[in-house]
Parts: C-alpha cells; sequence; structure tokens
C-alpha cells in the first residue's frame, strides 16, 4: 500500500520516455492535466505525432540518456514506458538519484510512484469534477472492475455527488482523448481516492 496523493501538474515540467500507446495514454492524461510535456523516443504513435506537430508537446527524437532529467530543466515527475527493461531501470534509477518521481509501466511493484485505474464524473452531470482512483494489490483488472463499478454508479447518480464547495480548478482538453480502459494500475495496495475538484477531506 502506499501513500495517495492528487498532483496539480498544471506548467510543470514532465518528462516521458517511450512513444508507444502506454505513452501516449500516459500524455494525454498529462497535457489534459496542464503539464508542459517532453517526449523523449526514437518514434511516436499516431496521436503523439499529431500532438506534436500541433505544438502541444516537445519530442526529442533519440533514445534516452542519463542527464535528460535535469537538462535542459529539472523535471517534477518522470513516466516511462519503452517497454525495454533496462531503459525503464536506468530511467527510475537516474530519478531515484536526483529525488525526482518515476511512475515505471513495465514494474510497477519497482516503481516510486504510480498510476490508477481512473473514473471521472462526466461533464453535465452531478458528478462532474469528481475523480476516482482505484488501486489494486498486485490485481490490475481487479482495479479496473473496482473502477468501472464506481463509474457506473457516478453516471447513474446513486452516489453522493452533490458539491459541497465551488469548483476551483479547470481542465485543459485534449481532442478525443478520454482515460481509457486499460488505463495503468498500481500493482500494490488495496483502496481508491476520491477527489473533488477544490479537495476532499
Amino acid at each position: 500500500m502506499g501513500y495517495p496523493i492528487t498532483l496539480h501538474l498544471r506548467d510543470k515540467a514532465v518528462l516521458v520516455v517511450g512513444g508507444g500507446p502506454v505513452a501516449t495514454n500516459r500524455v494525454c492524461r498529462l497535457l489534459a492535466d496542464g503539464a508542459r510535456v517532453t517526449v523523449v523516443a526514437p518514434g511516436l504513435s499516431s496521436a503523439l505525432g499529431e500532438l506534436a506537430a500541433a505544438g502541444r508537446l516537445r519530442w526529442l527524437p533519440r533514445h534516452y540518456r542519463t542527464g535528460m532529467l535535469t537538462r535542459p530543466e529539472r523535471v517534477w515527475l518522470v513516466h516511462t514506458a519503452t517497454g525495454v527493461p533496462d531503459v525503464d531501470e536506468t530511467v527510475a534509477r537516474d530519478a531515484e538519484r536526483l529525488g525526482i518521481w518515476c511512475v515505471r509501466a513495465d514494474d510497477g511493484a519497482r516503481s516510486a510512484a504510480w498510476s490508477p485505474a481512473v473514473a471521472e464524473g462526466a461533464p453535465g452531470t452531478p458528478a462532474e469534477g469528481l475523480t476516482v482512483a482505484v488501486t489494486g494489490d498486485r490485481d490490475p483488472r481487479r482495479a479496473r472492475a473496482v473502477r468501472d463499478a464506481i463509474l457506473a454508479a457516478l453516471d447513474s447518480g446513486t452516489l453522493p455527488v452533490r458539491r459541497q464547495r465551488p469548483s476551483a480548478t479547470t481542465t485543459a482538453t485534449v481532442p478525443g482523448w478520454r482515460p481509457p480502459t486499460s488505463w495503468a494500475t498500481d500493482p500494490r495496495g488495496v483502496g481508491a481516492l476520491v477527489g473533488g475538484v477544490g479537495g476532499a477531506g
């Protein structure tokens, strides 16, 4: 079990190592949260290529090298999703040495941080502005199943979702993107973190 926390990444520098489908999901979420994203990868998925061409992210078309976490600027967070264990291990080791949180897609059990299964209240519904994050005990399918059940309850209005405070934050949009049902999950711990804009107890 880990300590659940939500990061506000608006205007913060985040590095994503890898250009495939997992990296694409991570980048889209980061952009939606307002992060300044740099992607390091020899090639990009079509979706990432379009975002790079539109100026939504910075692309460094090369392999990861030690030193990229601090140059040209120090990043706040790094996601590594290359599919190459040695590369992901190098990124994680560099991040640990520098005191930078690293999310590993290849081995959550060895990751300093991780991405949970996420459910979000749909815009225009009473659940708008709510985010539910579920982690599973080394069982991503279990976490996703719980996430989906909570999402259904949010959409149906069967959960107590009435606002207690006014909205305090906004979210950027990435056209055509929503958190995927295959969103990466925590392989450790069991629990859910529920947040609403403006904070939760």
